[in-house]
């Protein structure tokens, strides 16, 4: 028996930062001039650090959950250099850029944020994201095919 059932839309959501930026590293060294309680975690260099990573998450979602519908990148005013590996497929429209001003659109005070918790609580406002999704850092991998269920 055939389901007349759509299936459900489920998006992905991505926050990644580029630690190895100058301009990323300016803002955390002014951030951090700011502030008197720095745990020592919070500013270990692989904290933010960026090696390519992104592109297996990105790659592994492909692969083994093609029927996500789109992929949020959520990140602090950074374009992955990666994107342009994906420009001219049938991937290119499925990433989109979500830039930290775009969430925090109503606590522009707030910005710039490092901490992962204030930005996980307000993806939710991510323009067109659907109501299930996947939430994931920069550096999950799926390893093996998924389903929706």
């Amino acid at each position: 028996m055939r389901s007349n059932r759509q299936p459900e839309i489920i998006d992905a959501v991505i926050t990644w930062v580029n630690g190895n930026e100058p301009i990323y590293k300016q803002k955390l060294l002014h951030y951090l001039t700011q502030t008197t309680f720095v745990h020592e975690e919070a500013i270990s260099p692989t904290r933010f650090g960026e090696v390519g990573e992104l592109e297996f998450c990105l790659v592994s979602l492909f692969r083994f959950a093609p029927w996500l519908r789109h992929i949020y990148l959520v990140t602090d005013n950074q374009t992955p250099a990666l994107l342009s590996k994906f420009a001219g497929t049938d991937y290119e429209h499925r990433i989109h850029l979500i830039d930290h001003k775009v969430i925090f659109s109503e606590f522009s005070e707030a910005l710039p944020t490092f901490n992962s918790r204030t930005i996980e609580s307000l993806l939710w406002r991510i323009p067109g994201l659907a109501e299930k999704f996947l939430y994931l850092n920069d550096d999950f991998f799926l390893i093996r095919p998924v389903s929706p269920e």
